[in-house]
């Protein structure tokens, strides 16, 4: 990083983070995933093992009591897994996966001065992983163990800009100012205001929904244990993503034709995370206070604060499930909290 002082006791700094972090908690390689090259078995997968078309495939029980055990979940799929007698296994300490992250942050601060102080901050990242969660019990399973480059993607947490603002004003009135500086009833009244501001504007979070990735197809062709988990195919060229404005227009905001469902058997060429994003995070909270004196001995402070002040909607992410019919729309979902106000007022003696 660098740092350069300039005028009016303000100082600019600019620099570069990166991290690198390996040995991350992370599903990459579940055990029991079923083999890929079975899919070509198709609907047969989800037939019980006894049925004719598992027979005429060729596909028997894998050991004496295996329909007893499973019931009807006694399929193909459970048949062919590498460990049939278990439904899944669970690896609490698969740590294979990884992250990679670099930013540009700059910074403007100014030293209180004059009645005035701020500090603007502008952070420009890419944040890059194969995993979602520092807790592997929460970690969403690889879409395919053998194709572990389509969870190579944009972090579910990535936001490539985000700025935020904190300042101070003290207007130039009252004792100890530029104007209206007497000790009069008039000084004393309309002197010694204060206003304080945070703001902070930040772009969304991709959408992601676990091992069915961002947009989720019908199907478990794997047998990842969470129907529907398919992911989609995507159709290049295509725009998937329109406008937030489009909630108010009752309209979706991701669009279906750049999406196409693979099938319940097959799997989809969808990564893990794309880049459709929710709206971006806009706030602004702020306070005015007023101190003033009564006698010698009695100090008074008032002060109004108002949290998200302009009272913005930030909505939450749009259906995802592929087919369904609320697809691509934002159904009754507020991510952040209404405009909320309160007052003090408190005496020192």
């Amino acid at each position: 990083g660098i740092q350069r002082e300039l005028p009016f006791n303000m100082l600019l700094s600019a620099s570069y983070t990166g991290n690198r972090a390996n040995f991350l908690p992370a599903q990459l390689n579940p055990i029991n995933q079923l083999d890929a090259s079975y899919l070509a078995l198709g609907s047969t997968l989800g037939a019980a093992v006894n049925s004719p078309q598992a027979i005429a495939s060729g596909v028997s029980s894998p050991y004496s009591g295996f329909i007893n055990t499973f019931g009807g979940g006694a399929t193909v799929l459970q048949a062919l897994r590498p460990y049939p007698q278990y439904s899944s296994i669970f690896d609490n300490f698969d740590n294979s996966g990884s992250s990679l992250y670099h930013a540009m942050q700059i910074q403007l601060e100014k030293r209180f001065s004059e009645g005035l102080s701020f500090l603007v901050s502008y952070n420009l990242s890419r944040m890059m992983s194969n995993t979602n969660s520092g807790f592997t019990s929460f970690v969403s399973s690889a879409y395919n163990k053998n194709n572990q480059a389509a969870e190579w993607t944009i972090d579910n947490n990535d936001q490539p800009n985000i700025v935020s603002i904190a300042g101070t004003y003290e207007l130039p009135i009252g004792k100890g100012k530029p104007f209206v500086n007497d000790k009069g009833i008039v000084s004393n009244l309309i002197g010694g205001w204060q206003v304080s501001a945070i703001l902070t504007y930040a772009q969304g979070t991709p959408v992601n929904s676990g091992t069915g990735g961002t947009i989720v197809a019908p199907g478990d062709p794997l047998g990842n244990n969470c129907a529907p988990c398919n992911r989609a195919n995507v159709v290049p060229n295509v725009t998937q993503e329109f406008s937030y404005s489009n909630v108010y227009k009752g309209l979706p905001v991701v669009n279906a034709a750049a999406f196409t469902a693979p099938g319940v058997w097959s799997l989809g060429n969808e990564p893990r995370v794309l880049a459709i994003r929710g709206p971006w995070g806009m706030n602004e909270n702020v306070s005015l206070a007023k101190k003033f004196n009564i006698g010698e001995h009695l100090k008074v402070q008032f002060r109004m604060e108002y949290f998200n002040l302009l009272n913005r909607v930030v909505f939450g992410g749009p259906n995802t499930t592929l087919g369904g019919p609320n697809f691509g729309l934002v159904i009754n979902s507020q991510a952040n909290t209404q405009r909320q106000g309160q007052a003090q007022l408190r005496f020192d003696f």
